[in-house]
């Protein structure tokens, strides 16, 4: 994203499903999971929170959806 690693940690005990979109484990999730951001011209600042782009939240949860209802 625009130069940054986008970096999602998570429980290692957690386990979405096969339809979990990365993006949207990282931002409703009850806490186990988080998305990060990691500028790669200023590593050493560390990683700062992420928020992603609306337009990217409905596009992911479009594909999941689509996933979630093939599987029924």
């Amino acid at each position: 994203d625009n130069g940054k690693l986008i970096v999602l940690m998570e429980d290692a005990d957690n386990s979405p499903g096969p339809c979990a979109e990365p993006l949207l484990v990282g931002i409703d999730n009850g806490g186990v999971a988080r998305l990060f951001t990691l500028d790669l011209a200023n590593a050493s600042a560390g990683l700062g929170v992420y928020t992603p782009n609306p337009t990217l939240v409905a596009e992911a949860t479009e594909k999941q959806d689509a996933c979630l209802a093939e599987m029924e």
